[in-house]
């Protein structure tokens, strides 16, 4: 340093105010430049803590992998081969519905998704696939009541699994019903075929 100063040609007094002005200056560029880097530090090893917590719940959910699909297999095992679907039979089954509704007079307000009915766990339908839709409707009790006649009357063998009946919100002498269909239809030869297989 004190080379540096004598290359500099400079007086004691001119030497320590050079000193002086490096020190303001290193402290004013630390200020400036270096402490606001501690806040991101303590930033980025927060995330850092994040990312670690996250990284072991998904090793965690990872590690459960293989007991996840030992239950599935079970659960397949125990649901049985795939059904496939007979062509038609829900297209069947929707259009029946529509049809007698507008023939009767119902007001289809609301209808759900067919989905297909499993049998209860130790029985057995071989010969019979079962599809249940959710309709709520409007109607009068002469409309219900012909409504719900006719469709059991139907070769499908519609029936009512469950029905709520209640006054309507357009008053008079309306009523409105929550109504659970499930129809019947005869297995395809080659679905009997998969389920003898089993």
């Amino acid at each position: 340093m004190n080379d540096f100063f004598d290359k500099l040609n400079l007086k004691p007094e001119e030497r320590r105010l050079a000193v002086l002005f490096m020190a303001v200056a290193f402290v004013f560029v630390n200020y400036m430049y270096v402490f606001p880097r501690f806040k991101e530090l303590r930033e980025t090893q927060q995330e850092i803590q994040v990312a670690e917590n996250t990284f072991a719940k998904y090793r965690l959910k990872t590690n459960s992998i293989p007991e996840l699909q030992l239950s599935l297999e079970e659960l397949s095992r125990q649901a049985g081969p795939p059904i496939e679907d007979t062509p038609g039979q829900r297209r069947t089954f929707v259009t029946t519905v529509n049809r007698m509704a507008s023939k009767y007079g119902i007001n289809l307000r609301t209808q759900g998704q067919i989905r297909e009915v499993l049998p209860p766990p130790g029985q057995t339908n071989s010969f019979f696939t079962e599809l249940e839709i959710p309709i709520i409707v409007t109607s009068t009790e002469e409309q219900m009541v012909n409504f719900l006649y006719s469709l059991g009357k139907e070769d499908s063998l519609i029936r009512v699994r469950s029905l709520t009946l209640s006054p309507s919100r357009e008053g008079g002498l309306l009523l409105d019903g929550n109504v659970n269909l499930v129809a019947s239809y005869l297995k395809s030869q080659s679905r009997k075929k998969s389920t003898d297989d089993n």
